[in-house]
């Protein structure tokens, strides 16, 4: 035997009965059995009586054979599928089972009306619950469009869509809280969206979003394990005026030119790796490096205004991105013509990940 189970907790008080809920629960339980093939032509005579316990339900199929079930706590119904009306759904291509939603409904329908209970507006809600929901599934590629549409006019920021059900999920970034919030009600204003989700979205101010959004081709592909990292020493997310910088990197899971630059709020970037005192950036698969805790030889940056936001930005390229070495201090989109220009002359195959990390920096302590 193969149990079905009704997903409805329903309990009912003999002495204030809602007549227009129960029918509906009746309904709603023969719709879900008529839907599975289980209620063919006389078998899809279905019957409710409320007692102390709840809403039975009954399944009469022939005077001998009566399936019931209290519809209080989700219970099992130990029902067949009626081995000839199988095949005979199946042929019709789905045209059988159609019918036979109808034809539970209207039976439920006729039952209520002998007791003298009309309920069309509840019935006509079942039925279009049961029915496939091909107008939804015709609008999805047309309300995508139209939430893409609605991206497009988002300033330095890089978003992508998709659908889940009624439910647009946006990923990416923008450039600032703001329009954080206006990707709500733009989105939501598209027909056809009841929600959106724009967890997957991050915040990235000028003049990171467009650091970012000039790197994302090589951030969207990158491994989830063995690809490089940049971090603040001990994994901290601030750094205080005042003090030493200390920045650990990681190589990815191959040797690599690695490149670690710290971006700031006046859109300069400072190059950490190589550097004056480290001028080979050549690294080993999975090599680690502390940069900034080497008094003797090494480069040391003092944490300085401006203060606030900063991105850490590390690229791991299998060939090297320049031929000359570049000041360690530069504008910002200079340097990202020049990053630009050496992915393109990258021996075509040679691999690039980036990877990058937020952190503040913070007065005095």
């Amino acid at each position: 035997m193969r149990p079905f189970r009704i997903r409805r907790a329903m309990r009912h008080d003999i002495t204030t009965i809602d007549w227009r809920q129960t029918a509906s629960e009746v309904a709603l339980v023969a719709c879900a059995l008529a839907a599975r093939g289980w209620a063919p032509a006389t078998a899809g005579n279905f019957s409710g009586r409320v007692d102390e316990s709840g809403l039975q339900i009954e399944r009469r199929q022939s005077p001998r054979a009566v399936s019931t079930v209290t519809a209080t706590s989700a219970p099992l119904l130990p029902i067949e599928p009626p081995a000839a009306s199988a095949p005979a759904a199946a042929a019709g291509n789905g045209k059988g089972r159609k019918a036979y939603v109808i034809g539970a409904i209207a039976l439920v329908v006729l039952l209520l009306a002998g007791a003298g209970l009309f309920f069309f507006p509840d019935t006509l809600l079942v039925a279009e619950r049961a029915a496939p929901q091909a107008g939804a599934a015709a609008q999805a590629p047309q309300t995508l469009a139209e939430v893409e549409a609605k991206l497009t006019g988002f300033d330095c920021a890089l978003l992508e869509a998709s659908m889940s059900g009624a439910t647009a999920v946006i990923r990416g970034h923008v450039g600032g809280e703001a329009d954080l919030k206006r990707i709500d009600s733009e989105v939501g204003s598209v027909s056809g969206v009841q929600d959106v989700d724009d967890s997957a979205v991050r915040v990235f101010p000028r003049p990171y979003c467009s650091v970012v959004s000039a790197l994302a081709a090589h951030t969207r592909h990158a491994p989830k394990t063995g690809a490089p990292r940049i971090a603040l020493k001990g994994d901290v997310g601030e750094a205080y005026a005042g003090e030493m910088l200390l920045v650990e990197v990681s190589a990815p899971a191959f040797e690599a030119f690695v490149y670690a630059d710290l971006y700031d709020p006046d859109a300069n970037v400072v190059h950490l790796l190589p550097n004056a005192g480290q001028t080979s950036n050549r690294m080993s698969a999975g090599q680690r490096m502390v940069l900034g805790d080497d008094a003797l030889s090494g480069a040391q940056w003092e944490v300085v205004p401006p203060l606030g936001k900063h991105l850490l930005v590390v690229m791991a390229s299998e060939s090297r991105l320049f031929e000359r070495e570049r000041p360690q201090v530069e504008d910002v989109f200079g340097y990202l013509r020049a990053v630009r220009d050496g992915v393109a002359a990258k021996p075509a195959g040679a691999r690039l990940v980036v990877y990058y990390s937020m952190v503040d920096f913070l007065p005095k302590r």
